[in-house]
């Protein structure tokens, strides 16, 4: 990777400087303005004025017993040095008593770490704190082979269990399409938080898996950066492709025409949900259904209604879209396996099914499972058939509790679980469990090896982005980063003898 220039960035420091013995710390940013008061022992009060050209945030704090304040490395950057008066000082501390009424001090700091790419969103100072409404930005990517400056486009969170923690994720929708890392050219992309993975790992891992598959036509692919939003480090992200229909991503995005009728005219992505009634413009028959043999809710992805020529096509798609559920799942619950394999494109469900079983996935329970229906694909599996994926959400894994924390549990035990209804209709199916060995012993295992041991080398790759992850998120658990990372690797050394095992070939 390439990297960039050392990046001169100005701290503002210091609100009012207290009595000397205080340990109060101070954080203020350049856009609270360029000139800060200090008070010196002496009562005698100066105005330092600040020459800051980047948007980031420091704090400082008082030296005991002196008219000095020292620069407090924040998570994210490293001091490189202070300038005065054209003269370059190595120190993290500043004696006020040098300097005169006016004087002016540069900051100067680089980046901690320059092992991964890094993305820098500048909102105007504006902090993300909704989804219901994007933000202007503007976004850069550097220290990889293709960088992008200053690209527009607009901003928000996502998420819904994950809006509770204090590390968001985000979406992002660029005013025009861009081909981020050399995928092709999307406008839609995802910033993951990992917060409740500490190992930052679990995603990358699921996604390497489901790369592996023939039966999937599109997985995520998980690319690792340094997010800072407004010049403030917000850690260690998953940057990622957005699932949805069009070119480059599922590719199942068509022209509606008004001589569409049928349901299997038209492609469509559905994701079983339970947060698919939560959304502000969620409409029961029109942005989701409900299933009530399983008592569960689907969410319409693609198409929306605004797609259809008509109120009455989108009435009639919609109609069918439903008994065909209806149909699909009563052939599960029956064991009809002549109907499931004329229907369902049966390896991508077994192969959704094995990766969940390796992480340990126990969210697809109720929600981010997802599936869709492609009318016609070069992919003969797919081609007309309901697909189960892509594979998706896997930040808690592992078969942890839930905590509503990082995970600190890391026990390893021989857990053998289907509480999907797509999944336990497969196991409880004498040919469709035997698919599940065979893809196991054919794709998976080997695969499983392979992702082993990439793990190994990406890990390696971001010590230092783990260690400013550590500090900015996890500074109260001092060693929750190492010990997830360690608990991943023999995890899933673990799950690959367990399942060779367990569905071992006779």
């Amino acid at each position: 990777m390439k990297r960039i220039a050392v990046i001169i960035c100005a701290f503002l420091f210091c609100a009012l400087f207290m009595c000397a013995c205080s340990k109060e710390y101070v954080t203020v940013k350049n856009r609270d303005g360029g000139k800060i008061e200090l008070t010196v022992h002496d009562d005698t009060k100066k105005t330092v004025t600040l020459a800051p050209n980047y948007d980031c945030s420091i704090r400082v704090e008082p030296v005991s017993g002196k008219d000095e304040v020292t620069i407090l490395e924040n998570p994210g950057y490293k001091l490189l040095y202070y300038e005065v008066n054209g003269e370059k000082i190595y120190d993290s501390s500043i004696d006020l008593s040098d300097y005169t009424d006016g004087a002016t001090v540069n900051v100067v700091m680089d980046y901690a770490t320059y092992e991964l790419p890094i993305v820098n969103i500048d909102t105007d100072g504006k902090e993300i704190v909704t989804k219901s409404a994007y933000y202007n930005m503007s976004f850069s990517l550097t220290n990889t082979d293709k960088e992008l400056e200053n690209v527009k486009g607009g901003i928000r969170l996502r998420g819904n269990a994950t809006l509770l923690f204090p590390k968001k994720a985000y979406r992002m929708e660029f005013t025009d399409k861009q081909g981020l890392f050399g995928h092709k050219e999307a406008r839609s992309w995802v910033l993951l938080a990992d917060y409740l993975d500490p190992s930052a790992l679990n995603n990358y891992a699921a996604f390497s898996l489901g790369a592996k598959s023939d039966a999937h036509l599109f997985t995520p692919t998980a690319h690792k950066v340094n997010v800072y939003i407004n010049g403030d480090f917000r850690g260690l992200y998953t940057l990622c492709e957005l699932i949805e229909g069009e070119p480059g991503r599922l590719g199942i995005e068509q022209r509606i025409t008004g001589d569409m009728m049928d349901l299997k005219d038209f492609n469509f992505l559905v994701s079983m949900d339970k947060y698919a009634v939560d959304d502000p413009d969620a409409r029961r028959n029109e942005t989701y259904f409900y299933i009530e043999s399983i008592d569960k809710y689907f969410e319409l992805k693609y198409p929306t209604k605004k797609d259809f020529v008509s109120e009455y096509q989108f009435r009639q798609f919609f109609s069918q879209l439903v008994l065909y559920y209806e149909d699909i799942i009563a052939a599960f619950q029956n064991g009809d396996t002549e109907k499931i394999k004329s229907e369902v494109n049966v390896d991508s469900l077994v192969d959704y099914l094995i990766i969940d079983q390796i992480m340990g996935e126990k969210d697809h329970y109720w929600k981010s499972f997802n599936m869709f229906y492609i009318a016609d694909s070069s992919n003969e599996k797919a081609s007309g058939k309901l697909n189960f994926g892509p594979v998706w959400d896997y930040d808690w894994a592992l078969y942890t509790p839930y905590t509503e924390a990082p995970n600190q549990h890391y026990e390893i035990g021989e857990d053998y679980r289907f509480t999907n209804f797509f999944y336990m209709s497969v196991m409880e199916n004498p040919e469709l469990y035997n698919r599940v060995e065979q893809r196991y012993n054919g794709v998976f295992a080997p695969a499983l090896a392979e992702v082993i041991e990439d793990l190994k080398v990406q890990e390696g790759k971001m010590t230092e982005s783990y260690n400013e992850n550590q500090k900015r998120w996890y500074s109260s658990t001092p060693d929750i980063t190492e010990k997830n990372i360690d608990f991943l690797n023999r995890y899933l050394d673990f799950r690959l003898e367990f399942l060779k095992e367990k569905w071992k070939l006779e």
